[in-house]
């Protein structure tokens, strides 16, 4: 029985989930989500599908629109560029996929300190 005030994850990925992308996605997209899902550490779960899915549908525009300024585009372009760069920093945070939503999330790219560990059994046997 949980107790009040905790929290339980359910329908939580380890690892690549068992679907493809929600829908078709370019080159850079369909890459970006194969990564995001092996990368998953148990903190995503099946319903940030679709917040995954628009992330890579982003990364999948912002490839297009590099090409487009990369080609001397318009600067309407440059400027298109920037706030989707913007936009996808925001949702990469959202989703914990950079280091400071990772620790503000309480996950470590590598394994806890055994001391670490061994404070919050001690901790948790006392409760």
């Amino acid at each position: 029985m949980p107790r009040k005030g905790s929290i339980q994850a359910v329908g939580v990925f380890v690892g690549p989930p068992d679907m493809e992308p929600l829908d078709v996605l370019g080159s850079a997209g369909s890459a970006l989500w194969g990564r995001v899902w092996a990368a998953n550490d148990g903190t995503l779960l099946n319903v940030d599908a679709s917040m995954v899915q628009m992330l890579c549908e982003s990364v999948d525009e912002r490839s297009e629109l590099r090409e487009r300024v990369a080609s001397g585009g318009d600067w309407r372009d440059r400027v298109a560029l920037r706030t989707l760069d913007a936009e996808i920093s925001k949702m990469l945070h959202l989703l914990g996929l950079d280091p400071t939503a990772r620790a503000r999330l309480g996950s470590r790219s590598g394994p806890a300190p055994a001391g670490v560990l061994d404070e919050l059994r001690a901790r948790r046997r006392r409760e």
